[in-house]
């Protein structure tokens, strides 16, 4: 398992089988908030089904068509962001993140996303990531708009979340873009 040492106070941990009682606590602690964006919320009710999460995001890690990780502060596991679907053939993947509330505007998730994007374009060798975020959640899809990622459109009737479909804002960051930004200090 790995660990990837953001600042000093934010650390990305490769999610692993051990971490269930954590993961499933960060999320029962969160629910409603996470509930409003999240279908898979009420599908975890137990530790048994994080645990099998984090069978399936191993498994995924090790067949290389997933990046999952634990967000820490100070040693506490807050949230999780991941690269998700990466799609060798054309070498891209998705960005995907949650963060339990009471993280949230302290910038842990945009440089959580941030590191998570220099693994994607750095360990995992990708050329074009996107990111998917509700029209409605503007917390979400500030976290691109900070990072200077490229808004190409809305995809509409794009997700479904009880019953209800979602608009989706679809942003997408290529490595040469990402290289410059950070060459220039931005």
């Amino acid at each position: 398992m790995f660990t990837h040492r953001v600042d000093d106070e934010l650390e990305l941990e490769l999610l692993h089988d051990r971490l269930a009682p954590e993961l499933f606590a960060a999320v029962d602690g969160c629910r409603e908030h996470l509930r409003a964006w999240l279908p898979w919320v009420d599908d975890t009710l137990q530790i048994l089904d994080s645990r099998l999460f984090l069978r399936l995001s191993m498994a995924g890690w090790g067949e290389g068509r997933m990046l999952r990780c634990a967000i820490r502060v100070r040693g506490e596991l807050c949230g999780a962001v991941s690269v998700e679907g990466i799609d060798r053939r054309n070498d891209s993947g998705e960005i995907g993140y949650w963060l339990a509330q009471s993280h949230t505007g302290r910038g842990t998730m945009t440089r959580s996303v941030a590191a998570i994007t220099d693994l994607a374009f750095g360990m995992l060798d990708l050329h074009r990531l996107t990111l998917r975020a509700a029209v409605d959640n503007t917390a979400s899809w500030a976290v691109p708009e900070r990072l200077g990622w490229t808004l190409e459109g809305t995809a509409r009737d794009d997700a479904v979340l009880r019953d209800q479909r979602l608009d989706m804002r679809v942003y997408s960051l290529l490595r040469p873009e990402w290289s410059a930004e950070a060459e220039s200090g931005e």
